[in-house]
């Protein structure tokens, strides 16, 4: 049986201990790429999924992080950008007792933390840390299908941070992305009547224009650089190879960047990019199957992985960091 610690106590002390940055320095590159993903790959039980770690400058088989995951599913991984902290969701709810939640795990240290500011929201799901993980932002229902808000929570002081103008009545906004300080936030909303990418600035409790990135098509699963440059989307606007493509949107030129060899006509999703923006990790059905793809976006070509995809088992949902 595999074995796993909990410890119910605020991050703010666990900070304490292991020294989490409050201000992140200016983006750097460098680093080994960490990957972070779920399965349901041997040992992992078919029906529930766990969370995998790939250390790309260490390329080996993919491992499951020690004490993280239980016989029940850990999905939806979300590293901050340093590699310290992974946010995910848990569907533990007999050994935790309260509903299917938010989990931390301090990576250096293999433990787990229970914050308790998600607690008073309904289904809280598909979060996103900041680059050292002081901010954590997540998705929440509201009631009907369609009704979805995003939440920031400052995870140091276990606290929710107002957004009032984050939030339109009526509309799904979901699947938040934060910038490294955590001063942005990237989502997609259906307040247009369709589904697009959205960018709110926490300082400024407003919206900032996107020009030319939305379409009257499907534009969702976001992803945003360190610096809040650039914007990684799924979308199956005209002009791709598959259903879905993967795209990668700089600000700084409103523009698109090429990805030449990056998207196959079985469909490409979950793009996830790297702290530096360099790298873009995303699922591909290429195989048929359900693999993890990483793309160098500066070389405009696709990096080896050997020992990350199972070649029996899809492997979906990665997450990025870059560990100093």
């Amino acid at each position: 049986m595999r074995s796993w610690t909990f410890r119910l106590l605020p991050l703010a002390l666990s900070c304490a201990l292991t020294g989490c940055s409050k201000d992140p320095a200016a983006p750097t590159g460098g680093g080994e790429l960490l990957i972070a993903f779920g399965s349901i790959r041997p040992p992992s039980v078919l029906t529930e999924s766990d969370i995998y770690f790939y250390h790309l400058n260490a390329p080996g088989p993919a491992t499951m992080p020690p004490n993280l995951d239980t016989p029940y599913s850990e999905h939806v991984p979300a590293l901050s950008g340093n590699g310290e902290w992974l946010a995910y969701n848990t569907d533990n709810t007999s050994f935790l007792g309260f509903p299917p939640q938010i989990l931390l795990y301090h990576v250096p240290t293999a433990k787990v933390v229970i914050p308790t500011a998600p607690f008073p929201y309904t289904s809280p799901f598909n979060p996103s840390l900041s680059w050292d993980g002081h901010y954590m932002a997540f998705q929440t229902q509201l009631g009907g299908l369609f009704l979805i808000d995003v939440v920031l929570v400052d995870v140091a002081a276990d606290s929710v941070i107002p957004t009032p103008r984050l939030h339109a009545y009526g509309a799904a906004d979901f699947d938040p992305a934060l910038s490294g300080d955590g001063k942005l936030i990237a989502f997609t909303t259906t307040r247009d009547g369709s589904y697009d990418i959205a960018l709110y600035s926490v300082p400024g409790d407003s919206l900032i224009p996107l020009p030319g990135i939305n379409t009257a098509y499907d534009d969702i699963a976001v992803s945003i650089s360190r610096d809040g440059r650039l914007l990684a989307f799924e979308s199956n606007r005209p002009g791709g190879v598959g259903g879905f493509d993967v795209y990668v949107y700089d600000r700084a030129s409103s523009s698109f960047l090429p990805l030449p060899g990056a998207n196959t006509p079985l469909g490409e999703s979950l793009p996830a990019l790297s702290p530096d923006g360099r790298y873009l990790a995303y699922q591909t059905e290429a195989e048929g199957g359900g693999d993890i793809r990483l793309y160098d976006i500066v070389l405009q070509q696709l990096v080896p992985v050997p020992g990350l995809n199972d070649p029996y088992y899809p492997d979906r949902q990665p997450s990025l960091a870059q560990l100093p």
